[in-house]
């Protein structure tokens, strides 16, 4: 996560604005799931450290649940920012949609990871079984 830190001022910085949106939405993303990842498997009271400068910045425990809102908060970004990459947009829907589903949000849950098409699921599961030979 401290390497999205360090990416995302330097996209906004340097980035063409025909790419800057896509690039910070995929840093985003990674930075929500990675969030999200946490909060399901490591105990209420730990900390998101970050970095700003290149100086370490701190953070205080985090609940399960808060930490579960701010991975929300990272996918959000992810959601505004995307343009051009269909699969980094139903990422970011079904990570918010498991998200949610872990605050007991079934039904806003199942808004947002409706757009996300069912033949499509299947034929990039199907895509990345046949690119490591698997049948």
């Amino acid at each position: 996560m401290v390497r999205s830190s360090i990416a995302i001022p330097q996209l906004r910085a340097f980035s063409p604005d025909s790419v800057k949106g896509d690039f910070l939405a995929e840093m985003y993303a990674f930075r929500g799931y990675t969030i999200l990842q946490m909060a399901e498997d490591i105990c209420s009271g730990f900390p998101i450290n970050d970095l700003a400068n290149n100086v370490a910045v701190y953070g205080p425990p985090y609940t399960t649940d808060s930490a579960i809102a701010y991975a929300i908060t990272q996918l959000d970004t992810v959601l505004a920012e995307v343009h051009d990459s269909t699969a980094l947009l139903n990422f970011a829907r079904v990570v918010k949609g498991r998200a949610l589903l872990d605050l007991g949000h079934y039904a806003d849950a199942a808004a947002m990871v409706a757009a996300v098409r069912a033949p499509m699921r299947r034929a990039s599961c199907a895509a990345k079984i046949d690119r490591r030979g698997v049948h």
